[in-house]
This record gives structure tokens, sequence and C-alpha cells, in this order.
């Protein structure tokens, strides 16, 4: 499904139908939205071609965080992943998993020339 205001309300009921009753760690389609927005602002910040995008994978776990070891389940939350195809991104899939670590929240996997023009930049600066 491409992430677009147009597809906001089926975004939500997919969300909301994953979630279900649940209360703890949960996500609204704000938060895939603020993902991609803050991905973009990265790409453009940082001179990315929107073709070097292609097959860039993003996944989201914005409740991720550490538990002692004294905590006696298995906490659970609300994780999604976003690829960019057809210089569109969309989302793949929402799922309720295991809470990732504290630092985990958003990973980007980027397409080798986006890491190319990536390591570019990094080079001027050099």
């Amino acid at each position: 499904m491409i992430i677009s205001e147009k597809n906001r309300a089926k975004i939500e009921s997919k969300i909301e139908m994953v979630q279900g009753r649940c209360r703890e760690r949960t996500i609204t389609a704000d938060d895939i939205f603020r993902t991609v927005q803050d991905v973009e602002q990265y790409r453009v910040n940082h001179n990315i071609p929107k073709r070097a995008m292609e097959g860039t994978c993003i996944s989201g776990d914005p409740n991720a965080q550490d538990f002692p070891n004294a905590y006696k389940w298995t906490p659970m939350s609300t994780q999604y992943m976003i690829s960019f195809e057809k210089g569109k991104y969309r989302l793949d899939n929402i799922q309720r998993t295991i809470c990732m670590r504290a630092g985990l929240d958003i990973r980007v996997y980027w397409s080798d020339e986006a890491k190319e023009k990536i390591l570019d930049a990094a080079r001027v600066l050099i």
C-alpha cells in the first residue's frame, strides 16, 4: 500500500486490525508518516536522488526500549516495514512482535546506490 494522505484511512484500519485490543506499545498512522518524512528529509539533506533509493527498506518500532532482566514477560510492540519502490514509499508489513532494544526504533537499510551517495558526501567533508 502506498503511503500517502489518500491512503491514511486504509493504513489506520490495518493498524487497528493488527493491534486489536492492545493498549501498550502501539502505533498510529502518524508514526509511519513521521518515519517517511524523516527519511525523506535525510535524503534531501544528503543529496540522494530518488532513483538511488530504489530497494531501500525501513523498519520501525517507535516503542523500542530496554527492560530489566527481572521483567518476567515478553514485551510486544507494533512494528512496521516500509520499502521504496517505483518512486513511492510503500507499507509492506505491520505486525505485533517482540519489542526491539532501545536505540533500534528506526532502522534504514539503504540500497547500494544510496550508500554510495552517502559515502561520496562524507568523502567531500574529509
